[in-house]
């Protein structure tokens, strides 16, 4: 949810300021729900080694954990540099006066997590992967939709900040 309001924010140019305690909200939302990941991540890990140890072979369960690794580092980075910068000023578009490496970081950061998160439920949802695709494919895959996520960001950004530089059109003269 929090990926498609910043979207929005990215085409709109500003969000009203009742948003910021709507983002805190679901930023501490998203905290819980990765822990909560990560405790029944590890719980199912125990109970792999304890009953079904050939579990463990399976491809898509490690690149279920590469992916909830790189989350959990992305949402460490999200809440220490992106989210306090983005809730500095909700009256501005966002990224505006931001530098094009930070810019980069924001962007990459927010294709990470939408992705990710996903990408982490498909893995889980879908048994048709189970031992049938290799755990190369299954990054190269996750991977191949961060990069499109994040030129599709980066796309939408230079778009939304062309359109704020463009000067108002005048009507003709009479």
């Amino acid at each position: 949810m929090l990926d498609l309001w910043i979207l929005r924010w990215m085409r709109k140019g500003s969000l009203p300021a009742e948003i910021g305690r709507i983002f805190h909200f679901i930023s501490e939302a998203v905290t819980i729900g990765l822990c909560l990941l990560w405790l029944s991540g590890l719980g199912f890990l125990a109970l792999y080694a304890m009953e079904s140890p050939e579990k463990f072979e399976n491809p898509k369960l490690w690149a279920k954990v590469i992916v909830v690794i790189v989350l959990t580092i992305n949402g460490i980075i999200i809440h220490a540099f992106v989210l306090p910068e983005a809730l500095r000023d909700l009256s501005r578009p966002l990224l505006f006066g931001v530098s094009r490496t930070r810019a980069a970081l924001f962007l990459a950061s927010g294709a990470i997590s939408g992705v990710s998160w996903y990408t982490a439920f498909a893995f889980g949802l879908f048994r048709e992967l189970n031992n049938s695709v290799t755990l190369t494919l299954l990054v190269i895959m996750w991977l191949t939709l961060i990069v499109a996520a994040s030129i599709g960001a980066t796309l939408l950004w230079l778009n939304s900040a062309a359109a704020a530089r463009k000067p108002p059109s005048s009507s003709p003269p009479t």
